[in-house]
């Protein structure tokens, strides 16, 4: 069993010693029968996520059974005894309406959901998010994801966390697979918080590319354009992001032969010697080959006569120019620094046509940002936590060099380290408080 896959078991199982209040209340359960009704509802899930491919693959089978293990302090061979029960008596494999099946068995998440109700709390969103993760290990489990079991864990996550709640406020909180099936690296796209614009370009370009490629399938000439881009906009907008999923995108339609990303800026291209850098540029482009060069600030290549960084400019255009049919180079910086550098080169202007622009978030954008880092991380906003995150970022200078995402996830991280001093002498603090911001943490985090 993994290391990720045990902590999460463990975390499931110590999720057990708050839950004494809620198994007490009518109809009373005992730890036992708590322990049962837990393991019934991720057995449910893990068999839906399993029967995906209509085969119970052994991986799959061993990380179920050390789930039952787990939960049920059961030796090995009580725990292969109670998932052949459980296979003999629900035939999960076989259902054809498993989804429904599961929705009706999940008696420990309806339970919270009433004890949340009546006396407020977040242990049923704590609950849920615990399947969630666990779920996505199984999932991996057998060493690949397909896209029905990317389906799956979709319909999981909406059944567990409402549909008006999407996928992508969760996306990093189920460590989800890297995505690089045909069609897949969309998905990734679409759940990018924001960057509407963008998404609507790419889809626009994914669209071209498609019909191009079933031109070029048949036989049809094809229209000899220019896929390298420049992306504009301030820190922290997601340009590296988009940047690699284009990687993934060019290769599923056949322009690039690897669909990696290579990241670089100046100080990975300069050498202060002469000729030097001709040779340092020479090995990164190299290294790039067949995927997507990401040049950040690429402004900074245009210094003085004197300056090194012409080279750089020189031996990247004879690289793009030598392998044009794959090679594609991203170049990336403020907007008006950006154009004022392609547009003093004629070379760079011809070969770098197509512009996108990557805007500042909203302030709604910027909270969901926060709201996923604490729900990868296993926190929830408490009291008053979400009012004083609005009044920061609502507050906040914009403007060229904000940090967007990098501001938040600093942010983030300076509200954890605001929440353990304040919890930190406590002699006992409960799973509740370990997970909890309040609205004090977020306002010393600022």
């Amino acid at each position: 069993m993994d290391d990720l896959l045990n902590s999460l078991a463990h975390s499931l199982d110590h999720f057990l010693s708050a839950l004494n209040e809620p198994f007490l209340h009518e109809p009373a359960l005992s730890e036992e029968e708590g322990r049962k009704q837990i393991l019934t509802d991720l057995l449910w899930l893990a068999f839906y996520i399993a029967s995906s491919d209509e085969e119970l693959h052994r991986l799959e089978y061993e990380h179920i059974r050390q789930w039952v293990q787990t939960i049920l302090q059961a030796s090995q061979a009580e725990a292969s005894q109670t998932v052949r029960e459980f296979v003999s008596q629900h035939h999960p494999m076989e259902k054809k309406d498993h989804l429904k099946v599961v929705a009706a068995s999940l008696k420990t998440a309806h339970r919270l959901d009433a004890w949340d109700q009546a006396n407020g709390g977040s242990l049923a969103r704590h609950y849920r998010l615990i399947l969630i993760r666990s779920i996505n290990e199984i999932a991996k489990s057998d060493r690949k994801v397909d896209t029905e079991e990317i389906r799956r864990i979709r319909q999981i996550t909406d059944l567990l966390l409402g549909k008006n709640e999407p996928l992508e406020a969760h996306a990093e909180v189920i460590d989800r697979p890297k995505l690089s099936r045909s069609g897949e690296p969309m998905e990734e796209l679409e759940n990018l918080v924001g960057l509407n614009s963008v998404k609507e370009a790419v889809r626009n370009l994914v669209n071209f590319l498609k019909v191009q490629k079933a031109r070029r399938d048949q036989g049809l000439s094809v229209l000899p354009v220019s896929h390298h881009m420049v992306f504009t906009g301030n820190p922290g907008t997601g340009k590296t992001t988009v940047g690699r999923i284009l990687a993934s995108i060019y290769k599923d339609v056949g322009l690039l032969s690897k669909g990696h990303l290579i990241e670089t800026d100046r100080s990975g291209l300069v050498v202060g010697y002469v000729g030097q850098t001709a040779t340092r540029t020479r090995e990164v482009v190299e290294s790039a080959l067949g995927g997507v060069l990401f040049i950040d600030e690429a402004y900074t290549l245009a210094g003085k006569d004197n300056d090194f960084g012409q080279e750089a400019i020189d031996t990247l255009m004879k690289f793009m120019e030598d392998h044009r049919d794959n090679l594609v180079v991203i170049v990336a910086g403020y907007a008006d620094r950006m154009k004022t550098f392609i547009d003093s080169n004629p070379g760079l202007r011809s070969r770098f046509t197509e512009y996108l622009d990557f805007p500042d978030y909203a302030d709604n954008e910027l909270e969901l940002i926060f709201r996923r880092l604490c729900e990868k991380h296993q926190y929830t906003l408490g009291e008053g936590a979400s009012d004083a995150l609005k009044q920061i970022l609502h507050g906040i200078e914009r403007g060229e060099g904000f940090g967007n995402g990098r501001f938040v996830r600093n942010l983030f991280e300076d509200a954890i380290r605001a929440q353990a001093n304040r919890i930190a002498g406590l002699k006992a603090a409960d799973l509740l408080t370990l997970t909890t911001l309040v609205g004090e943490d977020i306002r010393k985090s600022f």
